[in-house]
């Protein structure tokens, strides 16, 4: 066989033909058999290393070459299989089984991974892909009903990334994306773009490569996913969708989607100390819930969700991160920008539902004169009942208030404001004395830039 026949891939025939690439049971399935395997992704992406060493010059794999190659493979498995194909022998099995024990990877032991306090405080920090949103060396996950707009997000997370730019204010650290396009590359040439229009940024070859095909990520496709990504140097990979992703996997399954994880793990490792981020639907129920298994959401080291109206509106909040601050909410809108829409920040949105308790608490506190200098407090049940709607939610924005110093609290007193607000009329520091105008309003993100301190 031909170094052409093992690598269709001219640049490589020295490498080919090296000792290296001439193992041993090729060597013995030559001699019994007069046959040859062909290289396997892993060699092939060796034998490019290889040939840019020798010649001087980035020879990186080729994709349609990765797709001819078999998947890496112990070498036992790859001469029982030249065996069968060239006709079964009395010796095939002993030789198979000689040559399994001989090639299967020594497993590390469990004290031998065990980190000490001083190896714990070696580790690296968090990154950030991008700042206060995505995390470095992480698995994620954006969920959303089907037509809010989670896939106009993740493609503007990817291409903020593959060019560098800040999204929404927030710095990027520029890194190769993958973005894996289960329902085909239809209409993702006019959404690209429409953000080249709108950034005024052309996304380099390279840094941004769409694969237009339902790969299966957790089965047949996962080796040559792993290749790929390894290959190129890939610092985040998208996955949209993960039902086209998990063709006969169960979502409501624990286990299979146990299997779908740990595949989002093994391509995560294979990443340049990068992410992945998977899209998901949201249940048909609970619009703000993930589909399927709570294992999904479980496994993932940041979770976003997209809740949109139908008319170009949605919010985007975080409900997990590993680590660093959880909370994160951001209204947006998609915007026209020539045959596509673009993300954007939704402007003249109004106070988001969670600024709306923030003023309501601080509002009735200050109708009923609750200010510390004042003495009076209001206590938790009280202002609950003031202001109405779901007490966890009242609850939590009031412990939001309270470490930021918008609202204070006295043990078996209850609430109040810290300092006596602007009058009109009465004694500053008597109880009722407060029919003013209020406190001044909260700052825009008063609480996202508590959570990012």
């Amino acid at each position: 066989m031909s170094a052409q026949d093992r690598c269709p891939d001219d640049r490589l025939a020295v490498e080919v033909d090296a000792p290296a690439f001439a193992d041993r049971d090729r060597q013995i399935s030559a001699h019994l058999f007069g046959w040859h395997a062909t290289m396997t992704r892993d060699e092939y992406v060796a034998a490019c290393k290889a040939a840019s060493e020798r010649t001087g010059e980035a020879i990186e794999p080729r994709p349609e070459v990765l797709a001819e190659l078999p998947p890496e493979e112990p070498h036992a498995a790859r001469l029982a299989r030249a065996i069968e194909k060239a006709g079964s022998t009395d010796t095939a099995p002993e030789i198979a089984r000689e040559d399994a024990a001989d090639d299967a990877p020594a497993r590390p032991s469990l004290a031998s991974q065990l980190l000490s306090r001083s190896e714990l405080r070696s580790l690296p920090e968090p990154e950030p892909l991008i700042a206060d949103t995505l995390d470095k060396h992480a698995v994620m996950m954006l969920s959303g009903y089907y037509g809010t707009g989670k896939s106009f997000v993740a493609l503007d997370w990817a291409a903020s990334i593959a060019t560098g730019r800040p999204w929404l204010g927030r710095t990027s650290e520029r890194a190769r994306v993958l973005y894996v396009l289960g329902e085909g590359a239809y209409g993702i040439h006019a959404r690209l773009r429409s953000w080249e229009e709108h950034h005024g940024a052309a996304i380099a070859d390279g840094w941004l490569d769409v694969l237009p095909v339902a790969a299966q990520v957790a089965g047949q496709d996962l080796g040559e996913v792993v290749a790929l990504v390894g290959a190129r140097g890939y610092g985040l990979v998208v996955i949209d969708t993960l039902a086209r992703a998990a063709v006969g996997l169960e979502e409501n399954s624990a286990r299979d989607m146990g299997v779908f994880v740990a595949a989002l793990d093994e391509i995560r490792r294979a990443t340049d100390n990068g992410s992945v981020l998977v899209v998901h639907h949201s249940g048909k129920g609970d619009k703000g819930d993930s589909r399927g298994s709570s294992a999904i959401g479980g496994a993932m080291d940041v979770v976003y969700q997209v809740k949109g109206d139908g008319r170009g509106t949605l919010e985007l909040s975080r409900t997990k991160r590993k680590e660093g601050p959880t909370e994160d909410r951001l209204s947006l809108a998609l915007q026209e920008r020539g045959s596509s829409v673009v993300v954007a920040e939704a402007e003249n949105s109004g106070p988001s539902k969670r600024d709306r308790i923030a003023e309501r608490i601080r509002e009735e506190l200050h109708k009923a004169g609750a200010i510390e200098p004042s003495g009076v407090y209001m206590n938790a049940d009280e202002l609950n009942e003031r202001v109405g709607g779901r007490a966890a939610d009242v609850r939590s924005v009031r412990a939001a208030l309270l470490r930021a110093d918008f609202i204070a609290h006295a043990s078996r007193k209850g609430y109040a404001l810290p300092e006596v607000t602007p009058l009109v009329g009465g004694t500053p520091g008597e109880p009722g004395a407060t029919t003013g105008d209020g406190p001044e309003p909260l700052p825009p993100g008063w609480d996202v830039e508590l959570d990012a301190a």
